[in-house]
C-alpha cells in the first residue's frame, strides 16, 4: 500500500513535503548517475575536456531539477532515462562477465577473437545508442498508450445462470485530466454495439482535476450506452475529492454519501444507480454487490464482505464490484463468482507493472481464486502523467456464458 500511495500520488494521504523529499533524493541519485553516464559517452566520442565538463554538469543539473516535482512528467521522463541506461549497463555487465570467463578458457588469443559473438554490444553500450533507443521506445509507447483505448474481452462459464450475459466494465477514466475526452466519447458507439446487459462503472471516473462541466458531460455520454439491466456506479478513491468549478475557478469538496452533492445528483439524473455497500438482484439470475472504496485507512467506514454476503442466495451468480482489487480470497470463500476492479492502472508506467506483480498486487488481467475470477482492468486512462506504457488503456467486456 505504501507503494501505491507514493506512485499514484494520493496527496490527501501523503503531505507535500514527503513528495519533495522523494523527488530530491531521486533527483540526486539520477543526477549523479547521469553525470557519470554522460562522461562515459562523451569519452567514447572523444569530446574535448572543456565542453565535456560543461555538458555533463548541465545534464546532471537538469536531471536533478526534473525530479523535484515527483508527480511531474519531467520526473517520469528522467526516471525512464535512468532506467534505460541502467538496463543497458546490466546487459553490458552480463556480456562482459560471460565472455571474460570464456576468454580465460580459450587456448589462444586468435581463437578468442574469432569466436566472440555479438561484438557490437559493448560499442552500443558505451556510445549510449542502445540506451537512448530504449528510452525513446518507452516514451513513444507511453504517448501512444495514453492516446488509444482498446476493448479487452474475457470469457467465463457458469452453471448458475439461465442465459448468457455481457458485462461492460468501465473504470478509471479520470475524465478530462490527462487524456483527450474525445477518445472516450468516440468509444461510446463501440460500447453500444456490444449490446451490454449490465454496465458497471468501477470508480475514479472523475477526480480532483475534473472540471464540473466535464463531470456532467461524462455521465451524459455514459447515459447513451443502452444496457438491458441498467448502469451501476461504485466510488473510487478519487471521485469524492476536490473538484474545480470552471465558472468560479474555485475548488468544491464532494461529500460522500450526500445525495445532494453535485456528483451524486449528476449520476442519478443520468439514470445510473450508485451502489455503495449495496446489492441488487438482476433478472433473478445475478446479484451485483457494489462496494464502498476501501480507501487507505482502516476507518473507511465500509461494511465487511461477511456483512454484505450474509443471507445472499449463493445459487445465483454473485458479482462484486470493488474499485481496488482487494479481499479476493475472502470473497471466493464467501461464495462470490466474479470480482471486477480497477485502480491499479495496470501499473501505468514501466516498470511499476513488474513491481506490483512482484509484491503481490492483483495488477492487471484475470486471476483465479478457487471458483471465483478476479478481473482487474488497467482503466480507460491513466493518472497524473500523460504516459501509459505498462498496459493498455481499456474498457473490459466480460462474456458470462
Amino acid at each position: 500500500m505504501i507503494l501505491l500511495n507514493i506512485m499514484f500520488g494520493l496527496s490527501q494521504s501523503l503531505p507535500y513535503i514527503i513528495f519533495m523529499n522523494i523527488g530530491t533524493l531521486l533527483g540526486l541519485s539520477i543526477g549523479i548517475y547521469g553525470f557519470y553516464k554522460f562522461e562515459d559517452i562523451l569519452n567514447y566520442f572523444k569530446v574535448d575536456n572543456k565542453p565535456k565538463t560543461i555538458i555533463k554538469y548541465i545534464a546532471a543539473i537538469l536531471l536533478f531539477l526534473s525530479c523535484l516535482s515527483f508527480k511531474s512528467l519531467s520526473c517520469i521522463i528522467a526516471i525512464h532515462f535512468a532506467l534505460a541506461f541502467i538496463f543497458v549497463d546490466i546487459i553490458g555487465f552480463i556480456y562482459g562477465l560471460i565472455f571474460r570467463n570464456k576468454e580465460e578458457n580459450e587456448e589462444s588469443l586468435e581463437n578468442k577473437k574469432d569466436t566472440k559473438p555479438l561484438k557490437f554490444i559493448p560499442k552500443l553500450q558505451k556510445s549510449g545508442i542502445l540506451a537512448i533507443t530504449i528510452f525513446l521506445i518507452l516514451i513513444i509507447s507511453g504517448i501512444y498508450g495514453i492516446n488509444h483505448i482498446e476493448e479487452t474481452d474475457y470469457y467465463i462459464h457458469s452453471n448458475k445462470i439461465n442465459k448468457s450475459y455481457t458485462v461492460l466494465f468501465i473504470s478509471d477514466t479520470h475524465y478530462d485530466t490527462i487524456q483527450d475526452t474525445q477518445l472516450f466519447k468516440n468509444e461510446i458507439k463501440n460500447m453500444n454495439n456490444l449490446k451490454p446487459d449490465i454496465v458497471i462503472l468501477g470508480g475514479d471516473l472523475v477526480d480532483d482535476g475534473t472540471p464540473e462541466e466535464s463531470m456532467k458531460e461524462l455521465f451524459s455520454e455514459i447515459k447513451k450506452i443502452n444496457s438491458t439491466y441498467g448502469i451501476y456506479y461504485i466510488y473510487g478513491n478519487h471521485d469524492r475529492t476536490m473538484r474545480i468549478n470552471s465558472e468560479t475557478n474555485e475548488s468544491q469538496t464532494a461529500k460522500s454519501n450526500n445525495h445532494d452533492d453535485d456528483l451524486n445528483k449528476t449520476i442519478e439524473e443520468n439514470g445510473i444507480k450508485i451502489l455503495c455497500d449495496d446489492k441488487i438482484d438482476i433478472n433473478k439470475d445475478i446479484i451485483l454487490i457494489g462496494r464502498e472504496d476501501k480507501g487507505f485507512s482502516a476507518d473507511s467506514g465500509r461494511l465487511s464482505s461477511e456483512e454484505l454476503l450474509n443471507n445472499v442466495d449463493l445459487s445465483k451468480y454473485i458479482i462484486i464490484a470493488d474499485h481496488q482489487p482487494v479481499e479476493s480470497e475472502k470473497n471466493t470463500i464467501l461464495g462470490a463468482d466474479l470480482q471486477v476492479s480497477g485502480h491499479t492502472h495496470g501499473g501505468q508506467i514501466f516498470p511499476l507493472n513488474i513491481i506490483y506483480s512482484l509484491v503481490g498486487t492483483l495488477n492487471y488481467g484475470e486471476y483465479k481464486f478457487g471458483k471465483m475470477s478476479q478481473i482487474t482492468s488497467s482503466g480507460v486512462a491513466g493518472w497524473g502523467w500523460p504516459l501509459k506504457n505498462a498496459n493498455p488503456c481499456e474498457y473490459v467486456v466480460i462474456h458470462i456464458n
